[in-house]
């Protein structure tokens, strides 16, 4: 919560990416907000998204629809 509480508050004044953001609330346990945060960085066009199908801490977000339809946006299907 510290680290998100700094990054949120940094986002005030520079750019914050939301692919790292989203990382945080994936810890937290929180991904409806981490699902939040890739569409975010999926609308910013974040080139970040790139690693959405290498990224092993989104792993846990495989299985659920909304990864998967981010996924065939991005372009990644395997």
């Amino acid at each position: 919560m510290k680290v998100l509480n700094r990054l949120q508050s940094r986002s005030q004044n520079q750019y914050v990416s939301p692919y790292w953001v989203a990382w945080l609330y994936m810890g937290l346990g929180d991904n409806n907000q981490a699902f939040e945060l890739l569409e975010k960085a999926y609308t910013e066009g974040n080139p970040m998204l790139g690693l959405l199908n290498v990224d092993s801490l989104l792993d846990p977000l495989g299985a659920d629809r909304r990864f998967q339809d981010l996924v065939r946006r991005v372009n990644l299907l395997k």
